[in-house]
């Protein structure tokens, strides 16, 4: 189960992301439905139905309905997250970015199962070892989650990365992370994807285990922080930083 109910920051849960990530994925797999495992405020799926998706589903805990919120009515579905899902529909897109670290390992295969048993085709990202963030519980590197997909039939290609790899305006964990999962009985959805990726055939299931720059370059700043610190050579607005930290981590975790 969750550790803690997660708290859905409008500077962490923005538009910009939406904005650039959505009409990449949309012009490459031209999906006419979408469900999103983890949805939080709806802003990706929000996105979909702005570039023409008629059907999307957002899929979340049952505590996450907030004035945040995007979706409405049909389109959302709060449920508690460790049950069955339970949802019949089939989608031609089912998205995860950044949910499946925020549940215990134990519930890692029902994710998997969740996704790949409403979609051929999944695009999927979680948090690496040490990325840090709010209420992880399970960070794992790419090659814990493309097992968990291959057991399931699925074939992972790192397609996705390279596309977004040096936007700025994009978040380092979309960036870092994000790959694609595809049902191996299914063979157009596989052709369209390598005929698209030529070169993706000879790595697949290879998804590097990557550290962004920018990852890279927040904690370096961040142990020079705390060095200055320690030696007593730090401004009060990076002791204000610090404390709000620790505040932070008491108070969501």
């Amino acid at each position: 189960m969750f550790k803690d109910v997660y708290l859905h920051l409008s500077d962490e849960h923005d538009d910009v992301d939406p904005e650039v990530i959505v009409p990449i994925l949309y012009e490459l797999f031209a999906p006419g439905s979408v469900a999103d495992l983890g949805c939080g405020i709806g802003n990706f799926l929000h996105k979909f139905k702005e570039c023409g998706v008629k059907k999307v589903l957002g899929i979340d805990g049952e505590w996450s309905n907030n004035r945040l919120q995007k979706l409405k009515g049909d389109d959302l579905l709060l449920k508690n997250l460790m049950e069955d899902l339970q949802v019949k529909d089939r989608f031609d897109l089912a998205i995860s970015f950044e949910f499946a670290e925020h549940l215990y390992g134990k519930y890692a295969e029902k994710i998997v199962a969740d996704l790949t048993g409403i979609a051929d085709v999944v695009i999927f990202s979680a948090a690496i070892p040490g990325q840090g963030g709010q209420n992880h519980l399970n960070e794992q590197w790419p090659g814990y989650w493309v097992q968990l997909f291959n057991a399931k039939g699925y074939d992972c290609y790192d397609v996705i990365r390279p596309l977004i790899w040096n936007i700025p305006e994009v978040k380092f964990w979309y960036k870092q992370n994000m790959f694609v999962a595809v049902n191996n009985r299914n063979t157009t959805e596989t052709e369209r994807l390598l005929n698209r990726f030529p070169e993706a055939k000879q790595y697949k299931n290879v998804i590097s285990p990557l550290v962004h720059p920018d990852l890279l370059e927040t904690k370096i700043n961040r142990i020079n922080r705390l060095v200055r610190m320690f030696k007593g050579k730090a401004s009060l607005r990076e002791y204000k930083l610090e404390i709000s930290k620790v505040f932070q981590k008491k108070y969501r975790s």
